[in-house]
This record gives C-alpha cells, structure tokens and sequence, in this order.
C-alpha cells in the first residue's frame, strides 16, 4: 500500500518574535494572520487523521503539544502588549502634565524677567549720566597720570643720564695721528694738571666714524672722579701757552637735553647781542630776561667774584 505523503508543515510558517523579548514587537496584524494558519493547521489535522495509520497518533499529540505552546505564547504576548500600551498611555498623560505645568512656569518666569528688566532699565537710565560724568573724569584723571608718570621717568633718565656723565669731559681738536689716544690724554692731563692717567682715567674713546677730513674726532674721557674733573677744568686755561695742546678745547660731557637747552642758551644770546652793547643786563632763567643796569647789579656782580 502506498504510503500517502506528510501534509505541509504549517507551524513554521507562523509569525513570532525573538524569545529573549517575549515577542513584544508583534502586532495585530501578525497575531490574527497566526490564528488563521492555527486554524488551517487544526482543519488539516482533522483531515490527516482519515488517511494515516498507527503514526497519526503521534502526531497529532505532537501538534497539539506545539499548538498549545504557540497559544501559550501568544496569550503572553498579548498580555506584554496591553501592558506595554498602558505604560505608553501613562507616560503620554505625564509628559502632558509636565508640558502644561512647565509651559506655566515659562510663562510666569518670562513675565517676572521682563519687570526686573524694566525696573533695571529705570535705575540704569537714572545713574547713567552720573556715571558717564564719573567715567569721563576718570578716564581725563587716568591721562594725566600718564603724563606725569611719563614725565617722571623721563626726567628720572635724564638724571641718571647726567649722573653717569658727570666726571667725563670731552676733548676737542686732538690730533689723530697715533691709533691710541690714551698716550696724547694721558700726556695732556699731565702737563696741564699733573694728574696720573693711569689711576685717574677710567676710560679713553673716540666719538663717531674716522672720515677723510683732516679734522679729528672728539675723545671721551670717563674721568675716577669729579674732584679729578673739576682739577682739571680749574688748570685748562694753561692750554693756551702749551705747544702741543694749544687747540685743543675742554667741554663737560652734556646730556641731548642738556646740549638743546645750552643752543637754546646761545640763540637767544646772539639775538640779544645788540641790547647788550647797549649796557644792559642780561639774566637766564628757562629764558633771557633784559633789564637796565642798577647799582644793586653792580653790587651782585662784585659780591660773586
């Protein structure tokens, strides 16, 4: 007898989802599409039991097995889903509630932002001009300490620059001929104020570039002292009578400063050369100052020498 072929397995062709989730993305769709291939697989039960032997039995104890773990299955996926919905709706209703409740408080916060900002308004449009007023005087007060600490520390630099100049004098119209002034310096200094170059001269340069002219440079002598200094303008006048220095001038090392204010000095002088011939007194003091000859001039004049 031959035997009749194993109807179609239906069970494999019904829809689930993973195990480890317990089938909680199973919509209803898929779930009624289930219970109809449930339903075939029940009616081709029935009729397969007609036509199998001794083997049918087995079977469909096999099925009814599977059949009822499926439904099992589904009834608890059915309860995941009607809870997991209901989860839904309870969050939905919350964030509801917290949006209304927020929403407010966006509101009643914009609403008290917007007086603080108005009485602020107010007191910034009352104490602005007091305060423009106290920024301009303080910005006029920051400038003129600029100006004095600026002043300040010019004059401090000048000082120091007089300070580092005071014991050195400067030689002109030295002759050039040797490539080392310290010997003429040092043959000067010791004709005309027997002082010891050795022990009493800190330094001997020459200014400036060596040109083509015959005219020699100037010679900076940074003297030990300004008692070495002062002896030594006190004997200059013996220059005069000397045979080998007798061109040569004496002047003190002056500051830039200085050197403007003494031309300033001279200018002035020149343009009053005329007024003097005429017998009157010329006094300085940051500028000339003309005035008719008294017997008290006289008296200071004497009183000086």
């Amino acid at each position: 007898m031959e035997r009749k072929k194993k109807p179609k397995d239906t069970v494999s062709e019904l829809k689930c989802t993973d195990n480890d989730n317990l089938g909680l993305k199973l919509c209803e769709e898929c779930m009624k599409c289930n219970r109809e291939k449930l339903q075939i697989l029940v009616e081709t039960e029935k009729v397969a039991s007609l036509d199998f032997g001794p083997s049918l039995e087995v079977y469909k104890s096999e099925m009814r097995d599977i059949t009822h773990s499926m439904m099992s299955k589904m009834e608890i996926l059915e309860k995941a889903i009607y809870a997991q919905n209901e989860e839904w709706s309870d969050l939905r209703k919350r964030m509801e509630n917290i949006s209304i409740i927020s929403l407010k408080q966006l509101e009643d916060n914009e609403k008290i932002t917007k007086k603080t900002v108005e009485k602020s308004e107010q007191v910034l449009m009352k104490y602005s001009e007091a305060v423009k007023g106290k920024v301009d005087t303080l910005a006029t007060d920051v400038k003129k300490m600029q100006k004095s600490i600026l002043d300040t520390t010019t004059k401090i630099d000048i000082n120091n620059d007089r300070e580092k100049r005071k014991n050195n004098i400067i030689l002109y119209n030295l002759d050039e001929k040797e490539n080392n002034p310290r010997v003429c310096v040092g043959k000067l200094l010791k004709e005309i104020a027997d002082i010891d170059s050795e022990s009493e001269v800190v330094d001997i340069s020459r200014l400036g570039r060596k040109s083509e002219e015959a005219k020699p440079r100037p010679v900076l002598v940074q003297l030990a002292s300004l008692t070495t200094k002062n002896l030594l303008l006190a004997n200059c006048f013996k220059l005069r009578n000397s045979t080998c220095f007798s061109k040569v001038i004496i002047n003190h090392d002056l500051s830039k400063e200085d050197r403007i204010s003494n031309k300033k000095i001279l200018e002035e002088k020149k343009s009053f050369a005329e007024v003097n011939k005429r017998g009157l007194v010329l006094y300085y003091k940051n500028s000339i100052v003309v005035s008719e000859p008294s017997s008290d001039d006289f008296k200071i004049c004497a009183s000086s020498y």
